[in-house]
């Protein structure tokens, strides 16, 4: 923590506590440099690599941010479990968008429209 910015160990035993105290704020509040930042600035980054490259539609543009990148779950504070409960429902969901939901909720078998074709 505070060894990191030029403090010896004397220095930081000889310290009135006040000033420890300020100095640990400055450094885990005010100036933060862990993984939290380190994950936010690559999630920015590759954010805006991807909407950069021409490579994504207009609703693949709306949908992206950066907690599509939070890969430790360091944003948006998730534990692995949730992230991927979330990730099989997104998927469940974008599956049965593919299928028309008439179907599914009458429970008609596409097969009875091809049993008259012989």
């Amino acid at each position: 923590m505070l060894s990191r910015r030029g403090l010896s160990f004397d220095e930081l035993k000889y310290m009135p506590i006040s000033l420890f105290q300020y100095l640990y704020v400055f450094d885990a509040i005010i100036e933060p440099q862990g993984p939290k930042v380190d994950q936010l600035r690559h999630a920015q980054q590759m954010e805006a690599m991807y909407k950069s490259s021409g490579n994504l539609t207009e609703q693949g543009m709306k949908s992206l941010s950066i907690e599509n990148f939070d890969y430790a779950g360091l944003i948006t504070g998730k534990s692995t479990e949730e992230r991927s409960n979330d990730h099989k429902k997104t998927i469940h969901k974008n599956i049965m968008s593919i299928f028309p939901q008439a179907e599914l909720s009458t429970g008609k078998d596409t097969d009875d429209k091809n049993k008259d074709v012989k």
